[in-house]
């Protein structure tokens, strides 16, 4: 896509934007003027494989906690990444913390819910086949191909994002891990022009729009909702 197409793009679908992050504020500032403990939702049924949060870049566990709540009221016990903060390393460092806290968590089955740049550190945990007690990742907007929009946005975490960023060739090389992933995407991403099915993926497309707002929608829910359990009779 040439410059011009993507100013274009970028200038037509400006409402939805504005409003996509207008609700990526919002949840921001409940992380600090509403506090939930995370460790509220770590009750549940032992039964059931543990499901591990992995936000997106800037983003803390509070930016999925429509799917946090949804999950734990179908019986989930639901974990955080100690000391991701607001996911603003590198997307290899990042994995590192996420294996380290598959690590501490124990052998338990675990399921990886992941939105945006949390997928691409997901699919790197996937990847190295360190961690076979994980029955695999559902990732919610995750640029496994890069954006074109991250060369408008200087800040390091964001253009990491680049199509041509050595991490990100590096996995998409691991088409190994793919059969482990559950892509859903929303029917339009103000922040991901390309949304192309990733290989060997299960791959849903929701009804929603935006790369925010996708989290907190019905089809969403359902959709993530679905594929877990579709993972967790794999344990039984």
């Amino acid at each position: 896509m040439s410059l011009g197409s993507q100013l274009r793009a970028i200038a037509r679908h400006l409402p939805l934007t504005l409003a996509d992050f207008g609700y990526a504020t919002l949840r921001q500032l409940a992380t600090f003027l509403l506090p939930k403990n995370p460790n509220s939702y770590r009750s549940g049924d032992q039964s059931k494989p543990l499901i591990v949060l992995v936000p997106g870049v800037y983003e803390t566990w509070r930016m999925m906690q429509p799917i946090a709540k949804d999950l734990h009221a179908a019986g989930y016990r639901i974990s955080t990444v100690t000391g991701l903060g607001i996911n603003r390393r590198p997307i290899a460092a990042g994995a590192d913390l996420l294996a380290a806290h598959l690590d501490a968590v124990g052998g338990t089955p675990i399921i990886l819910v992941a939105h945006s740049k949390g997928g691409l550190m997901s699919k790197r945990v996937l990847a190295a086949g360190s961690h076979p007690n994980v029955l695999g990742a559902i990732c919610v907007a995750t640029p496994f191909a890069g954006s074109e929009y991250a060369r408008f946005v200087r800040t390091p975490a964001v253009r990491e994002f680049l199509p041509d960023n050595p991490t990100l060739l590096d996995l998409t090389k691991e088409v190994t891990a793919n059969t482990k992933i559950t892509s859903i995407v929303p029917s339009l991403d103000p922040n991901i022009p390309s949304t192309a099915a990733l290989d060997g993926a299960k791959n849903i497309v929701v009804p929603a729009r935006g790369h925010f707002l996708v989290l907190r929608h019905g089809a969403t829910l359902i959709a993530v909702r679905s594929a877990v359990d579709a993972l967790a009779a794999t344990a039984l």
